[in-house]
């Protein structure tokens, strides 16, 4: 089911709910990326919903903070790039951008933050074949200079590395070896100690594993999606923490229902990591017992 059809029954499900259940709250991760970021912003403020291709990595701008409290770095002096710019990707880059003007940077301030490439190159607005959902991530021309590329702009991840020096790489593309040696070295020659994020999954698709980087720098907050088996460097033991939003999913629905909010924002995703920003203390690792017990103590699904 496609177009007109398709809108009109995703209308009359939404009146439906609405008209049926006095708490209410839906998840739109079911939609196609064509679909998803449209049907977000047309029913965010009708009724209590979230997309959680989209919305679904709170765990991920919180894994950010948990790195800043390792290396000590303010939120508001990184640089991000992000190495995929699909749902994830971008949303990702919302809740970081929420973040970044909590923490006092303007608009214009926070973009200079935020680098986006996709499997074209860099997202910018020189491009003709950018998506709705990328335009808005897009870098302008007159951005360019200000983070430090030339036009037209680099065109692979290492020479944009060492052109805007982020000090966090995020990738979400699900292509496996995006994150190349080359890449996590040109990250470690400007930055003493990069935060780096390869979220693509599963296992087969990871951005990169763990050995290549941890040879060339173990001092790097690393955190993958998939799991990964400990690694040795130097002689001693590092266990890889796994990025997953698994232990967050089951408490959002209730949170939303138990709150009765009217609307879900992404401050309310950023929320929940934010305490662990002024930490030096470790986020604790849930456990799947936990995750049971609140499951089974959350109100029935509608």
């Amino acid at each position: 089911m496609r177009g007109p059809d398709y809108d009109s029954f995703v209308e009359e499900f939404v009146r439906a709910v609405k008209n049926v259940f006095l708490a209410h709250c839906c998840n739109g991760r079911t939609s196609r990326k064509p679909n998803a970021f449209r049907l977000l912003g047309r029913y965010a403020g009708r009724l209590p919903s979230f997309n959680d291709d989209i919305q679904a990595p709170p765990r991920h701008p919180g894994r950010v903070l948990s790195g800043l409290c390792i290396t000590g770095q303010p939120l508001r002096e990184q640089r991000f790039l992000l190495v995929g710019s699909g749902a994830a990707g971008v949303g990702i880059g919302r809740l970081l951008r929420t973040a970044l003007l909590a923490e006092g940077l303007t608009e214009a301030e926070a973009r200079q933050r935020q680098i986006f490439m996709d499997s074209s190159g860099l997202v910018w607005e020189g491009r003709s074949d950018l998506e709705d959902h990328k335009r808005e991530v897009a870098l302008r021309k007159d951005e360019l200079a200000a983070v430090g590329l030339s036009s037209p702009p680099p065109d692979t991840l290492e020479k944009i590395i060492l052109a805007v020096h982020p000090t966090v790489l995020i990738g979400t593309t699900g292509q496996p070896g995006d994150f190349t040696p080359a890449a996590i070295r040109a990250m470690a020659d400007h930055c003493e100690r990069p935060i780096i994020f390869p979220l693509s999954n599963p296992t087969s698709k990871a951005s990169a594993p763990p050995p290549k980087p941890c040879s060339t720098r173990m001092a790097a907050p690393w955190s993958p999606r998939i799991a990964l088996r400990p690694v040795r460097f130097q002689g001693r033991k590092h266990v890889i923490g796994q990025c997953n939003n698994a232990f967050v999913f089951s408490g959002r629905r209730p949170g939303v229902l138990i709150s009765e909010a009217s609307r879900v924002t992404d401050s309310m995703f950023l929320a929940a990591r934010v305490p662990w920003r002024n930490s030096s203390a470790p986020i604790p690792p849930a456990t799947i017992a936990s995750i049971r017990a609140c499951v089974n103590s959350a109100p029935p699904a509608d």
